[in-house]
């Protein structure tokens, strides 16, 4: 294990090692795929809209939450599988454009205690965004903003999109994102004429909807937004582009919402929330006004320190180090783990790091003998070092040298990441790490993703040419580290296409993207039942990352787009994903309900599932009668052994006995194969 005077670092130049309650004024009310970009600088403001005079700050509110903290009413919440629930951590606080500010780190938001005050209503609030991504929360609220109660989505989102269609390929803040379900399926939303995300800056949004004030066909109500005291207004060819926004987004129900920086299925928000109000009444332009003066925007955006909470696995495999993070370099190891010449191994594992050096991390070690767990294999007799691998992409020969004194030679690596600092401090302190391991005779090629606890992905591609390693070595690798506590969660052998298999769709190496490759289409006659077997492997880390079936129209060949294969006649009565969630035509997206729902479950949450569809062998039976399909989908996990069933019944209106019905796969993050049609 000495660090040869070969050891080089390829990696580059590196830099050196909510909350609480709302006070209510006047009459109380009722009580209910991407990219990120990290953000420093302030942008400027290139609204330009006509000033008005500021009035008086308005006190008849319905709710305010003053975020200065000792509130009721402010719940940290957290996207749980299909389900938004309270964390039960403290709120952190920070300063803000007034007194404090409610921080969110990236991975939670929160939920407060606000119900619908009616069709007639303002809201405001003021934020400072550190990121922005697609989809991603600021302020979303609804009578069912899920569709738990009604199976119809309902909500405001005040979010980031790459609507413009000056630049398709940027996401654009703010856009006014409004949805009725089950008023059709359209999904309203407005944009701003500038390209612009609008993150580095405090930004105060005020927005009033009076429901009297229509758009021309009389479906939509013209709401007013105002950014930072000024009302914006959308411009076309034909004129002002007003906001637009579904009527009942206010009605107080037993199921309504009102999140910050968190929703049902995106990145959460990272950066700050301060002075949410909640009016019955339109504001006028001079009170938007108003609500912004009385705010602060030179105030000083400054991240808390965050604070490392290590919550053991008890799945864990095996654990190295310990949990205070002061594991020595070189003092504890994995079991040695078998890499034959051709295969790729793939290694999950929980990095937990002081952050006190880039070092202080995993370590990779590739022997030639095999050993027990918490054993140094260089006490194991015959024990040859052929290569040593960190996670901050530095690496040395072991104890043969190669034929070369050009490091060049055998080493070769590139990162994702661009911030050193942040890598080591921030990402690593709290990382899991997919390694994918491929041996090629003496190349050995390492890819690991470090996602941190924002869920963002931070790669690094490291290879090494080991010349005194051959064919007929063998060759082995454990995992150990310093400064760090380390999980092992999963080691998972290459996927073996079955031979008998009559198709497959996506590939091995499970990074397919959605709606990128399909089966054959087969035919489902009125009155006939047909039970179809699938394998389904899974990159196993969100619910939809599995096979997806789909019912049409027309009889599409494999492993072509089945849109493309019958232009103006291709149709999908219903689409369903493994994990229950499916849409049909022509209503649109219908989420999991009237076209496409759920009829029953064995199973509560998302984890066994998630685990079973990794590698599981997949049942389906489907029965057509008339215009009625029903499907009866039975999993069972080739390694846990656990059984899950599904059923659902599937209804379209247009889809009517008479009418051709055939299935076809396609799947995401997956690799899918076709055992039988019967």
């Amino acid at each position: 294990m000495k660090k040869k005077l070969l050891s080089i670092l390829l990696c580059g130049a590196m830099a050196a090692t909510m909350f609480a309650g709302c006070t209510k004024g006047g009459e109380t009310p009722a009580e209910p795929a991407p990219e990120q970009t990290e953000v420093e600088t302030p942008v400027e403001d290139t609204t330009e809209t006509e000033p008005v005079a500021t009035g008086e700050i308005p006190t008849d509110y319905k709710y305010y939450f003053s975020l200065d903290g000792g509130e009721d009413g402010v719940h940290m919440a957290a996207k749980d599988g299909a389900a938004i629930v309270e964390t039960g951590k403290d709120p952190i606080y920070v300063t803000g454009v007034k007194g404090q500010g409610l921080y969110l780190d990236g991975t939670a938001g929160a939920k407060l205690d606000v119900n619908g005050v009616g069709d007639t209503y303002s809201v405001s609030y003021w934020m400072y965004s550190s990121r922005n991504a697609q989809h991603m929360p600021t302020l979303q609220y609804g009578p069912d903003v899920h569709g738990d109660a009604t199976g119809s989505e309902h909500w405001v989102n005040f979010t980031w999109e790459p609507f413009n269609p000056e630049d398709t390929t940027k996401t654009t803040f703010p856009i006014v994102w409004s949805y009725d379900q089950a008023g059709g399926g359209d999904r309203m939303y407005w944009y701003p004429d500038w390209i612009d995300n609008r993150t580095g800056e405090w930004l105060n949004i005020t927005m009033t909807v009076d429901p009297s004030e229509v758009s021309a066909d009389g479906s939509m109500i013209i709401a007013h937004l105002y950014l930072n005291g000024e009302e914006v207004i959308g411009t076309s060819s034909d004129g002002d582009r007003p906001v637009q926004v579904v009527n009942g987004t206010m009605t107080p129900s037993d199921n309504f919402d009102f999140l910050l920086g968190v929703n049902y299925w995106d990145t959460p928000f990272k950066g700050v929330f301060d002075e949410v109000y909640v009016f019955d009444r339109v504001l006028t332009a001079a009170e938007a006004k108003a609500l912004f003066e009385a705010g602060d925007t030179s105030a000083k955006f400054e991240a808390p320190e965050r604070e490392i909470v290590i919550e053991k696995n008890p799945n864990a495999i095996e654990t190295i180090g310990t949990d205070d993070l002061s594991m020595a370099f070189w003092s504890d190891w994995s079991s040695a783990i078998p890499l034959a010449d051709g295969e790729t191994k793939t290694i999950v594992l929980k990095n937990y790091s002081n952050g006190g050096a880039t070092y202080n991390n995993y370590v990779l070690d590739f022997t030639n003998q095999p050993h027990e767990a918490h054993v140094d294999p260089n006490t194991v007799e015959g024990n040859v070092e052929y290569v040593v691998v960190r996670a901050d992409e530095w690496a040395w020969i072991g104890d043969i040298n190669p034929d070369s004194e050009n490091a060049a030679d055998y080493f070769e690596g590139t990162h994702s990441w661009g911030n050193w600092p942040v890598w080591q401090s921030n990402v690593m302190t709290d990382a899991t790490v997919t390694l994918k391991i491929t041996r090629n005779g003496n190349a050995i090629s390492i890819v690991a993703d470090n996602v941190d606890y924002n869920g963002e992905s931070n790669v690094m591609n490291y290879t090494v040419k080991q010349t005194a390693l051959t064919d007929a070595d063998d060759l082995y690798v454990t995992v150990l580290g310093e400064g760090c506590y380390i999980e092992i969660l999963e080691i998972n052998d290459p996927i073996t296409p079955d031979a008998n298999a009559i198709d497959a769709i996506g590939n091995t190496d499970l990074n397919c993207g959605f709606w990128s490759d399909w089966t054959a289409a087969y035919g489902l006659a009125d009155g006939e039942t047909k039970t179809i077997k699938l394998n389904n492997y899974s990159i196993g880390k969100e619910i939809w990352q599995n096979f997806v079936m789909a019912f049409t129209n027309k009889e599409t060949a494999a492993h072509a787009a089945p849109a493309d294969q019958f232009p103006g006649e291709y149709m999908e009565y219903a689409v369903v994903r493994a994990d229950g969630w499916g849409w049909g035509a022509p209503e649109g997206d219908s989420g999991a309900a009237a076209d496409c729902y759920s009829v029953e479950k064995s199973y509560a949450g998302d984890t066994n599932f998630i685990n079973t569809m990794k590698a599981a062998d997949v049942e389906i039976v489907a029965t057509r009668n008339g215009a009625e399909i029903t499907l009866k989908m039975t999993y069972t996990g080739k390694k846990t052994g656990e059984v899950l069933t599904e059923g659902y019944v599937l209804k379209n209106s247009a889809l009517a006995a008479d009418s051709e019905v055939y299935f076809f796969f396609t799947c995401e993050a997956s690799y899918v194969e076709l055992l039988s049609v019967e």
